[in-house]
C-alpha cells in the first residue's frame, strides 16, 4: 500500500507546495539564540528518543524474526534462539516435551514418549506400547469327551480383560486331539492393553466342538471343578501372574478328579509382557493358497483414530460413510500391497476383489461389548487393522475403504440387522442391489469362504439401504 509521505498535520495547502516537503518558517524578530545548556539538553532528549527507537527495533526484530535481528542466532526466525530450539530449522516447532522426535505442536501425544496414547506419568511401560503375550505351547486331553470317540475336536478361546476374545484353531478348522496324547501348538498371541493398568485379566478356555449341540468345555482349571476355565491375572510390572495356576502347566485333573472321567485336559502355556510392534502381520487363505502380508501400522496412528470425537453409533448415511477412509495412508499402503500381490498372480479385477474380500474375512469376529466394552462401537479401518478384530460394520468399512482405494465403485449395504458391502465389478454375478442404475453385488465380510455375489442363507431376500461412500 502506498503511503502519503506528508504527515497529516503538514498536508499541503492550496497555496503551498504539493511535494510533501515543508519549508522552514522564518524566525520571529528579536529572538535570542538558545544557550549552550539548552542545546545540550535538546541533544540529550534527541539521543534518548533515538536509543528508544532503536531498542524498539531490536525488540521487534527478535520477536518477529524479521528483517532486524540483533539477538542470539535463530535460523528459522520463530523467536526461539537456536540454542533453545529443539527444531532450529522448523518455524512451527521448537519444543519436544516427550523426546520422541515430534514437535509438541504436531504431536497428538506431546507428553507420551512411546506414542501409545498414555502420558508418561501414568504409563507403566513408558519405553514402548506394551501388550500381553499369550503362548499356547502344548495340550493333552486326558478324558474322552464324546461317547465311543477317542478324539476331541478342539479349539481355544483366549480372552484378555474380558473384551478381546480370540479363537485359536488349526487354520480355521478344529484340532483333532487323541485322548492321552500330547500335541504341540506353538501358538503365540499378542493383546494390546491399557498401559496405565497394572493387573490384566487373562482367561483361556478349551472346547470340544459338537455338531448340532453346544460345545463341551474341557477342564483345564486345576483349582476348581466348577469353572473349567483357566483364569489368570498378569502383572505388567513384574511379569508374573496369579490365579488358577502359577506354573505354566494347567492340569484340570488336579482339582480332585484324577480318577473319574471329568473331561479333564492339560495345557502348557506362558504369559509375558511384549512390545506391540508397529508392523502388523496378517495370514489368510485364498483359492487354496496360504498368504501373508506385513503392514506398517503404529500405535500413534491407531490412537489418532481411537480418540477422534465422532459418534460411534452413527445414524445418518453421511455419518456412516465418513468411516470409510480410502485416502488414509495406511489403507492406501494396504491397497497397494494387495494389488501388487494380485498383479503378480495375474488376477483380473474380479479375482482381485475376491482376494481382498478373503483378506478382510480373515479378521477375527468379535462383538463390540466383548472387544471394546461398549454396546456399539464403529471402528475406522485403521482401528480394525490394528486390533485385528471387529464385527460386521467394522469389516465392511474396512473392505469398502480398501476397494475404494483400489478405484473400485463400492457402497455400504445396511440390512435390518447386518452390514455388508456392495461392489460394482465387471464379470460379477449373484445377488446384487441396483442403485441409480448400477448393480452392486453383495459382499459378505464376516466368516470365510464367501465370494462376491454370495449371500448367507439368513441374509437372503432382505432389503438394504445402499450408502454411497465416495
Amino acid at each position: 500500500m502506498a503511503v502519503d509521505p506528508t504527515p497529516p498535520d503538514q498536508s499541503p495547502s492550496n497555496g503551498g507546495s504539493d511535494t510533501g516537503v515543508v519549508a522552514p518558517a522564518p524566525a520571529p524578530p528579536n529572538v535570542r539564540e538558545p544557550s549552550a545548556l539548552k542545546v545540550a539538553g535538546a541533544v540529550a532528549v534527541v539521543a534518548i528518543l533515538v536509543f528508544s527507537v532503536l531498542g524498539a527495533v531490536v525488540v521487534l526484530g527478535n520477536i518477529g524474526g524479521g528483517l532486524f535481528h540483533f539477538g542470539p542466532p535463530d535460523r528459522d526466525h520463530d523467536g526461539v534462539p537456536d540454542s533453545e530450539d529443539a527444531f532450529p530449522d522448523d518455524f512451527n516447532e521448537w519444543r519436544d516435551t516427550d523426546g520422541d522426535g515430534m514437535g509438541d505442536n504436531g504431536d497428538p501425544f506431546p507428553n507420551d514418549g512411546d506414542n501409545d496414547g498414555y502420558a508418561d506419568p501414568v504409563d507403566l511401560v513408558p519405553g514402548y506400547d506394551a501388550g500381553v503375550r499369550v503362548d499356547l505351547d502344548q495340550v493333552r486331553v486326558l478324558d474322552g469327551v464324546d461317547p465311543l470317540d477317542i478324539y476331541a475336536e478342539g479349539y481355544f478361546i483366549v480372552s484378555v480383560e474380558g473384551q478381546q476374545d480370540v479363537r485359536v484353531d488349526d487354520e480355521g478348522q478344529t484340532y483333532s486331539f487323541e485322548v492321552g496324547q500330547t500335541y504341540t501348538l506353538n501358538k503365540s498371541l499378542r493383546f494390546n492393553v491399557d498401559d496405565d493398568e497394572r493387573n490384566i485379566s487373562v482367561s483361556i478356555a478349551l472346547f470340544d466342538q459338537d455338531a448340532g449341540s453346544s460345545d463341551d468345555r474341557i477342564d483345564i482349571d486345576p483349582s476348581s471343578t466348577a469353572n473349567r476355565v483357566l483364569d489368570l491375572v498378569f502383572d505388567m510390572l513384574t511379569g508374573n501372574w496369579t490365579g488358577d495356576d502359577r506354573t505354566g502347566l494347567a492340569d484340570g485333573s488336579l482339582d480332585g478328579t484324577q480318577t473319574i472321567d471329568d473331561d479333564d485336559g492339560m495345557l502348557w502355556y506362558d504369559l509375558s509382557r511384549c512390545e506391540m510392534q508397529a508392523s502388523k502381520t496378517y495370514h489368510w487363505y485364498f483359492e487354496g493358497c496360504s498368504l501373508t502380508l506385513d503392514l506398517n501400522l503404529s500405535a500413534q496412528k491407531y490412537w489418532q483414530y481411537r480418540i477422534m470425537d465422532v459418534d460411534r453409533s452413527p445414524i445418518s448415511n453421511s455419518q456412516m460413510a465418513a468411516f470409510v477412509t480410502s485416502t488414509d495412508a495406511v489403507v492406501a499402503d494396504l491397497a497397494n500391497k494387495l494389488g501388487a500381490m494380485a498383479s503378480a498372480r495375474g488376477y483380473d479385477r474380479l479375482r482381485t476383489a475376491n482376494l481382498v474380500l478373503a483378506f478382510v474375512q480373515s479378521i477375527d469376529y468379535s462383538f463390540d461389548n466383548q472387544s471394546t466394552g461398549q454396546s456399539d462401537y464403529w471402528r475406522f479401518s485403521v482401528e480394525t487393522l490394528y486390533d485385528q478384530t471387529g464385527d460386521c460394520e467394522d469389516t465392511s468399512i474396512l473392505y469398502a475403504s480398501i476397494i475404494e482405494a483400489m478405484s473400485y465403485d463400492g457402497t455400504l449395504l445396511l440390512l435390518p440387522a447386518h452390514m455388508a458391502v456392495g461392489l460394482a465389478c465387471l464379470g460379477a454375478s449373484g445377488t446384487h442391489y441396483t442403485y441409480q442404475s448400477v448393480d452392486y453385488y453383495y459382499c459378505e465380510t464376516t466368516g470365510e469362504g464367501w465370494r462376491i455375489g454370495d449371500v448367507p442363507p439368513d441374509m437372503q431376500d432382505q432389503s438394504a439401504n445402499v450408502i454411497q461412500v465416495s
